[in-house]
């Protein structure tokens, strides 16, 4: 069948048990072929795990993305999440509403705005915690790489996350726009938050959020974390495509500190993938297989085929 190669990728989710043997029909099916996405979730049975060492789970890639409401924060994260599918996108305030829907969870608990806002409070210690387990359970699943999403908020979340001893985060991307540009923003779509339907307290979270982004910026710098300042209020575009490029570079140093290859783009540029490093196939059904077992062992879920 001539050379073959295969790129492992981390791939999100759940994924069924395979055997190797159909794992390896699988690879003979599309041996013709150019793979430009994963072609299929793999796990390796409990055998093959036990048989083979697992490789150390390396720590896991923080990037935080902030700014004002209206900044774009959502627009950019989900195109980061479409560019790289091994990242998790993770929405601090979406999560505090999540588990406050939940009924009797510990988020309920603590004390809301009184202005309407329908979230509760959170201290800082326990904004961390929240985020700390919601991330914990993540890697066990093999997410290693991390958008949050509207946090830190406060000096006392930077602070607290130091605390916490939680993976520190390589950069923070700070989206930032004219107050006017931001009103108008919030006031013009559609969300579903009670708060984002009245002028009033979209100004006063637009306007507290500017006045305690400094001290949070200077925060963040303290405890090493190096600050990127995008300029939101432009096209787009624009924006999504210097957004791209940091995060591009914070994956790869990431990578390159893990021992991992590099990020690796296909045709279409915005489609890029997270892969670990090439493995050489061989002509012999066994000796392939057994490398594939001990890859899969290691934690591999997915995989891209490419004839040589």
């Amino acid at each position: 069948m001539g050379s073959l190669h295969l790129l492992f990728a981390t791939m999100l989710g759940e994924a069924p048990v395979r055997t190797i043997a159909s794992i390896f029909k699988t690879l003979l099916n599309h041996a013709g072929e150019w793979a430009t996405q994963p072609q299929a979730r793999l796990k390796g049975t409990e055998d093959d795990a036990q048989s083979y060492p697992t490789a150390e789970v390396p720590e896991p890639l923080i990037i935080f993305i902030l700014g004002p409401p209206g900044a774009g924060k959502g627009t950019q994260s989900a195109s980061l999440k479409a560019a790289f599918p091994g990242l998790t996108h993770l929405s601090y305030g979406d999560l505090v509403r999540y588990q406050d829907n939940i009924p009797g969870s510990w988020v309920s608990s603590f004390p809301r705005r009184g202005n309407g806002s329908s979230s509760p409070l959170l201290p800082a210690d326990a904004a961390v915690q929240l985020l700390g387990e919601t991330i914990e359970a993540g890697v066990g699943r093999s997410q290693l790489v991390w958008l949050v999403d509207g946090f830190p908020r406060t000096e006392e979340h930077v602070a607290a996350w130091s605390a916490a001893r939680m993976p520190p985060a390589r950069c923070a991307l700070h989206l930032s726009c004219p107050p006017e540009t931001l009103v108008r923003r919030v006031l013009g779509r559609s969300s579903g938050r009670p708060d984002d339907a009245v002028p009033e307290l979209v100004c006063e979270r637009i306007e507290r959020n500017v006045r305690e982004s400094e001290a949070l910026l200077k925060a963040l710098a303290d405890s090493g974390v190096s600050i990127i300042r995008v300029n939101a209020d432009r096209d787009v575009g624009a924006v999504k495509g210097e957004v791209l490029a940091h995060a591009k570079q914070a994956i790869n140093d990431w990578r390159s500190q893990c021992g991992q290859a590099s990020l690796v783009s296909y045709d279409d540029p915005n489609s890029s993938y997270v892969p670990g490093a090439w493995v050489t196939g061989a002509s012999d059904s066994r000796t392939f297989t057994r490398r594939l077992t001990v890859a899969i062992a290691k934690g591999v879920k997915g995989f891209l085929i490419q004839r040589a």
